[in-house]
């Protein structure tokens, strides 16, 4: 449930009927901790710490909007998955919220940037915890923060999971917009909704109370009256204030300074609901295109929203979606340069795209097929690397992007923006060679097997990547 408030109010509420939160087990422990904010506000939260000896790398959750601790048990999930998967991770209590001192309310983005941060600094003094390897991973509106904070101090990586990549003014007109039509209410009835959140934002720049509280009354007894009463009654709401500090923030900016390795994940399904994940998409590829990191990527979940559930998970049994454990798992661990296991090789299955229109593929999959291990994860050979060409011509070939295939069921999903003839599919191991797959358009959006391009060895070369 959401509680319709402007330009950025609405909060993700889990509901008082969620089940008991999960209870340490074999796989990880939970200390509390204690820190301090750069504005001597005095923060807490939990740390999560794998089995074993350690070191491990680290992971910082940024909380996402309104109030927001260490009982939020969509955070808590992610704070138990990553310690499953060797991350000791720390889970906030984000500032005004459970033990920590402090008010979001009158806290702008910079502010819980440098929370975050804090929270680093904390969680790199951990006995088992590598002070070079920790990294942020931003919760909904934590992911606005993510890329502010990555700009302030030193971490070593980005996730951002279901942050908008657009202004938060923006964000919450689309948010309001879906709100509106969920309600059932008509095209009318949606406008004028969003009159009400334009007018909201124009009180917050100019002051202009009469013509917002004229429209906000002017709801009683229509079918938006509802939405219309979960806006602020009065001028001197503290929400107010909060809204006037960070409306207009905008993440692109940051993004472009971020010079870490940043992987942001979306649910499809979240276009209809919270933000606009098509546009965020877009603005991203653009921003990481001025970026100094060539480290960057964007996966969308066709089958998940913005919690980025598993499509089975019910109220009872909340659990991540399985591509997207799999996905945390091994580029975290990649990126903190964990070393592996040799384990069973894995092979290409097969290629599919969605077309558009004009034949052009608007999302390309790609399957791998790899045995699991008991607790769900890819069995991977020690030094394997995929990564996906284009194949201009019999001796010219360009990247498209790399990717880690996380099992048997699951798909790396690439916006590829143009008509591909041919994909190319490199597996590079270090511990048995390349293989080189080739799929040519097959019509109905298919890619059929094209054989070997007797080309492995140039391939090989030519791409090699870090």
């Amino acid at each position: 449930m959401h509680a319709h408030l402007p330009a950025a109010a609405l909060v993700l509420a889990l509901g008082a009927a969620a089940p008991a939160m999960g209870q340490p087990d074999s796989t990880w422990l939970v200390e509390e901790v204690a820190f301090e904010a750069a504005d001597g506000v005095a923060l807490a939260g939990l740390v999560f710490i794998p089995a074993g000896g350690g070191p491990f790398p680290g992971a910082v959750l940024i909380q996402g909007s309104g109030s927001s601790d260490r009982t939020n048990l969509w955070a808590r999930t992610f704070a138990e998955t990553l310690a499953r998967a060797g991350v000791a991770t720390l889970l906030p209590d984000k500032r005004g919220s459970g033990a920590s001192g402090g008010d979001w309310m009158d806290a702008s983005f910079e502010v819980l940037a440098r929370d975050a941060l804090a929270g680093v600094e904390r969680l790199r003094q951990h006995a088992v915890v590598e002070d070079d390897r920790v990294g942020l991973v931003g919760l909904s509106q934590g992911g606005f923060v993510a890329p502010l904070a990555a700009t302030l101090g030193e971490v070593a990586w980005v996730v951002d999971v279901s942050g908008a990549a657009v202004t938060l003014a923006e964000q919450i007109r689309h948010e309001m917009a879906n709100t509106a039509r969920k309600a059932g209410l008509s095209p009318a009835g949606v406008a004028a909704v969003l009159e009400i959140q334009r007018l909201a934002e124009r009180y917050v720049e100019t002051g202009a109370w009469e013509p917002y509280a004229a429209a906000r009354e002017a709801a009683a007894g229509e079918p938006w009256a509802e939405i219309a009463a979960g806006f602020p009654d009065t001028p001197d709401a503290p929400i107010w204030d909060w809204i006037r500090l960070n409306a207009s923030y905008d993440p692109i900016p940051h993004w472009k300074a971020v010079d870490v390795p940043v992987l942001v994940v979306y649910g499809a399904e979240d276009e209809e609901d919270n933000l606009p994940v098509d546009e965020s998409v877009k603005r991203l590829k653009q921003a990481f295109a001025e970026s100094d990191t060539d480290d960057h990527a964007i996966r969308v979940f066709l089958d998940a929203g913005h919690a980025l559930w598993a499509p089975d998970a019910t109220q009872e049994n909340l659990k991540l979606h399985p591509d997207l454990v799999a996905l945390l798992d091994s580029w975290i661990c990649g990126r903190s340069r964990l070393p592996s296991t040799p384990l069973p090789d894995a092979r290409v299955a097969d290629a599919r795209a969605d077309l558009d229109g004009d034949g052009t593929p608007e999302q390309l999959e790609i399957r791998a097929d790899v045995e699991l291990d008991a607790r769900g994860r890819p069995l991977w050979e020690d030094g394997h690397r995929w990564v996906v060409v284009v194949r201009d011509g019999p001796d010219e070939h360009r990247l498209v992007d790399e990717f880690v295939p996380q099992g048997t069921l699951s798909a790396w999903v690439v916006d590829p923006g143009e008509r591909i003839p041919t994909i190319v599919v490199l597996r590079e191991s270090g511990t048995s060679g390349v293989e080189v797959r080739a799929f040519r358009a097959a019509g109905s959006g298919g890619y059929a097997p094209a054989g070997s391009l007797g080309a492995e060895g140039r391939l090989s070369a030519r791409l090699e990547v870090d």
